[in-house]
């Protein structure tokens, strides 16, 4: 263990995939990289605003660094030296890498999600959500990218296109108020979402056609068409999973 002191307040930190790295931003705005493992300070980088976040690659090879003014800056991973730089409009809120750190996706308080190369930080496609973007994740295969905004609309789009593939109001699956955080599960099945109301809802993520979700073993059997309850929501893409869980565990008879 170690523990090193910086300019100022701690404001952000992300660590590399391998554990080997970690970057911590301060409240002077200066950016620092330590060696994880001793505590060494590998480089630092004087950001121009406030950052409001920062990721590390896969590899390590690159940093992440969001501010206010420059957008995004790609830094060195080893060097700190700066690589490209993306002034990407409408204030940046959130950045995040793809698994395999090809694809960069920021958030911004326009209510935008742009997608970047990370190799040059050339723009492939950008998709409006409406409102500020609080949170945005990628799929383990880097297929798909969920957004999470401040209005509490949570979407699922192709992370090659940018199309949205389907979109969902918390409040009509039991949340409530905006949404601060978004996540995938490690399979990518599923979607947790964070809001203000201090809930967490589950929903499921998109199934190929071809693969239909296997259901819960804690999932009740669907009912025959002619007692089908309209008020229940199928186990689909945006589907609310903890909704179908909680019905069951209140209508099942545990008394013996």
């Amino acid at each position: 263990a170690w523990r090193a002191q910086v300019g100022g307040a701690v404001s952000s930190v992300a660590v590399s995939a391998d554990s080997s790295t970690a970057v911590v931003v301060d409240s002077t705005n200066r950016v620092t990289e330590f060696d994880a493992t001793t505590g060494r300070v590998a480089w630092q980088h004087e950001a121009t605003t406030a950052v409001v976040s920062v990721a590390v690659s896969s590899d390590t090879s690159q940093v992440l660094v969001a501010d206010v003014a420059q957008g995004v800056t790609a830094l060195d991973g080893a060097t700190g030296d700066v690589r490209w730089v993306n002034q990407v409009p409408g204030g940046v809120s959130t950045v995040a890498y793809s698994s395999d750190s090809s694809q960069v996706l920021v958030g911004d308080d326009s209510g935008s999600v742009t997608s970047i190369v990370s190799s040059n930080g050339q723009q492939t496609w950008q998709s409006s959500m409406g409102d500020r973007v609080n949170s945005v994740a990628l799929s383990p295969d880097a297929s798909r990218v969920v957004v999470g905004d401040a209005s509490g609309v949570v979407t699922e789009l192709d992370a090659a296109t940018g199309s949205v593939v389907w979109r969902e109001e918390i409040s009509a699956v039991g949340g409530g108020g905006g949404v601060l955080s978004v996540s995938f599960s490690a399979d990518g099945s599923k979607v947790l979402v964070g809001d203000t109301s201090n809930q967490v809802t589950v929903l499921a993520a998109m199934f190929p056609p071809s693969s239909p979700p296997v259901p819960s073993p804690l999932q009740p059997p669907p009912p025959p068409p002619d007692a089908f309850l309209p008020s229940c929501r199928d186990f689909s893409a945006g589907a609310n999973f903890n909704l179908q869980l909680s019905r069951h565990d209140a209508s099942t008879d545990v008394s013996g």
